[in-house]
């Protein structure tokens, strides 16, 4: 009898303990790593989500911004600190890349890391310059069929994900174009709108303005339907059956992180995007609310892996 007592008293005791571990989740603030520089697609989320997380969790949610190395400057942060909820990280689509692009990593993509929600998707654009003979994807495919390697597209760098999505693309048209890898997105689009590049896929915040504005001339949506923003351009799965590409934003946090924190940090996000208002200012960006469940994160993250192996595969034969 005294130790079936014993027994009921101990697991009771350590619900208590796990109940009050739990609820003393935060304490003192916390940090949110942006990989990038301000003004990012990264740091414009960031800075959407970030007083509606330091509202949730009545402490400061302090965004802090780690740009370098393909992202890696900044998920290494996030990597190595204490797997107590206090420090987060953004990572993209390149988090799935940058394993096929260097030789050596400072952490494991998967084993190194703790899911916790996809938070948007970044529609791309096949995107022209605005006096450009191609008025639709089917005068830029005719006519890539028509002179292979002879048109240029841009990309932030070869195996970045605007380059992955023009392979795909040149793929499902069965064409092929000339690449050129940039530094950076802006240069493209600079270098677009003077005419120096014939095309290039794009994130959808780098070019939606400037589409806007008349300077750029959107062909189609690399997502498998048209976007809200704008509604008028045809998605290239309208042409080629099942094609869907969009880069993507998730949160993570280092290996470790208890079950009960992590699902916290999910509920905070899952409440901060239900708001009308947080989703209007992501419309604004181009951004498309995309939120998940800790595992659907990591099986979408393993999925992006297998599938990037098989596009370096294809691109580092080609180069040969």
């Amino acid at each position: 009898m005294f130790k079936q007592f014993l027994k009921v008293s101990v697991c009771a005791l350590s619900m208590v303990v796990a109940s009050q571990t739990f609820a003393a989740f935060p304490e003192k603030p916390i940090r949110m790593i942006v990989p990038s520089s301000p003004g990012s697609a990264f740091d414009s989320l960031a800075r959407v989500l970030e007083p509606e997380l330091s509202k949730y969790f009545k402490q400061p949610v302090v965004v802090h911004n780690l740009a370098g190395a393909s992202n890696m400057t900044g998920t290494r942060e996030v990597v190595k600190s204490a797997p107590d909820g206090y420090t987060v990280g953004l990572i993209s689509s390149t988090h799935a890349i940058n394993p096929y692009m260097h030789a050596k990593m400072p952490y494991d993509a998967i084993k190194d890391i703790t899911p916790i929600t996809n938070l948007v998707v970044t529609p791309l654009i096949v995107t022209v310059p605005a006096n450009s003979p191609y008025k639709t994807l089917a005068d830029l495919v005719a006519d890539a069929k028509a002179h292979p390697d002879t048109i240029n597209y841009g990309s932030a760098g070869v195996g970045n994900s605007l380059h992955l999505a023009t392979v795909l693309l040149e793929n499902a048209a069965g064409i092929k174009m000339m690449h050129a890898p940039y530094k950076g997105g802006n240069l493209i689009v600079n270098d677009l709108i003077a005419g120096h590049l014939q095309m290039a896929t794009m994130a959808i915040p780098s070019v939606l303005e400037q589409i806007k504005a008349g300077n750029l001339r959107a062909l189609a949506t690399t997502t498998s339907k048209r976007l809200k923003a704008l509604p008028d351009v045809p998605s290239v799965a309208e042409s080629y059956s099942g094609f869907d590409y969009a880069t993507w934003l998730a949160l993570i946090g280092p290996a470790g992180i208890s079950d009960e924190v992590r699902d916290q940090w999910n509920q905070a996000i899952q409440e901060a995007m239900s708001k009308p208002e947080v989703q209007e200012k992501l419309a604004a960006l181009g951004l498309v609310i995309n939120t998940s469940t800790p595992d659907e994160l990591a099986k979408h993250i393993q999925k992006d892996l297998d599938e990037n192996k098989k596009l370096f595969e294809q691109i580092n034969a080609g180069s040969k």
